[in-house]
């Protein structure tokens, strides 16, 4: 029987519009940090609006990376981030979103508590249209690039039992690196008051520091549905590690065959195969490769949308399990 009534894979983190500054990760560790896109320039922005340096790292999160808020670690010489990266989060605020709950790599002042991801306009419609709600699932997933500091990330990493070259890694890996189930939905402001899921306490919080949840982001973004999904921390939460599990890129010889390393040539369990695929995804089946040695499918990610949206199945029910084991271990607070 399925579990939820829709499943969300959503793509977050920088891209060619918010400076290709792709979010890093340790390949000896797998431990990793999820950067925040830069939105709304300082001082020019309707939303809840967080400079970058007010955003504070554990202390030796990531090996050899000494950095104590993100402005110190994407400005780290061991990042290799461009100066078009470290001129964004240098000039505009951090649209720190999805909140997944307690994350790993902040420090206590600089974290959250609750689940919480906001979206608006095109891609807000789409996820209405899909009706995504309450009982959805959304899979938070993103492009990671291996820090340098060590001689594997120099070299190329092992993963998946294949060894990736540097020259491949520069252009990063998809990874899948969250989730959160939907309890309660928000599409107004009074909304936030009028919660019965939240806490007086998480009601502040969230006006006061989720970049979606202002007054003025409201009233900005009338007409254009903006709208935030809502879970109680035992719904949602990070992924400790980047497991071969969490891996989205396909790493088989076929990739070696391309000119050039192709991150969004994913390869997926074989239930996306079997059944309609995600919104978005290619509808042509001969789009897509089966291989029954593996049960797994390969297939090129679409360019386009930022959400996309599949029904849950048996399969993947199974599958989500698989990927919540590590989790399980560490944090036995989630219902599954």
């Amino acid at each position: 029987m399925p579990r939820f009534n829709r499943v969300i894979l959503s793509r977050k983190g920088f891209d060619s519009k918010s400076a290709h500054g792709y979010s890093r990760f340790d390949p000896i560790t797998r431990k990793y940090i999820v950067l925040p896109i830069p939105d709304g320039e300082i001082g020019k922005y309707h939303g809840n609006g967080t400079k970058y340096e007010d955003i504070k790292l554990r202390s030796g999160f990531l090996s050899g990376v000494d950095a104590s808020n993100l402005h110190e670690f994407v400005y780290h010489e061991s990042m290799r981030f461009g100066e078009w990266t470290k001129r964004a989060i240098s000039q505009k605020y951090a649209h720190f979103d999805p909140w997944l709950g307690r994350c790993p790599w902040l420090e206590e002042g600089s974290n959250h508590h609750m689940g919480a991801f906001g979206q608006v306009g095109t891609a807000q419609s789409h996820l209405k249209k899909k009706e995504v709600g309450k009982g959805s699932l959304f899979l938070f997933f993103s492009r990671f690039v291996p820090i340098n500091t060590s001689r594997e990330g120099e070299g190329g990493i092992d993963i998946k039992g294949r060894h990736i070259n540097h020259e491949y890694l520069s252009e990063g890996l998809y990874f899948i690196y969250g989730w959160l189930e939907v309890v309660d939905v928000i599409d107004k402001f009074e909304d936030i008051d009028n919660s019965n899921l939240l806490s007086e306490k998480e009601k502040t919080e969230l006006k006061e520091r989720h970049p979606h949840a202002t007054k003025d982001y409201f009233d900005k973004c009338k007409g254009k549905n903006n709208t935030i999904y809502i879970a109680d921390s035992q719904r949602c939460g990070y992924f400790p590690k980047l497991t071969d599990e969490l891996l989205l890129t396909a790493t088989d010889s076929a990739q070696e065959s391309y000119n050039d390393w192709r991150a969004g040539r994913w390869e997926l369990p074989d239930f996306f195969y079997k059944y309609p695929p995600p919104t978005y995804f290619p509808k042509d089946k001969q789009e897509w490769t089966f291989q029954r040695d593996s049960e797994t499918c390969v297939v090129k990610h679409p360019n386009i949308g930022q959400e996309f949206v599949f029904n849950d199945s048996e399969e993947f029910y199974h599958w989500l399990n698989k990927l919540l084991g590590e989790m399980h271990k560490e944090n036995h607070t989630n219902k599954w």
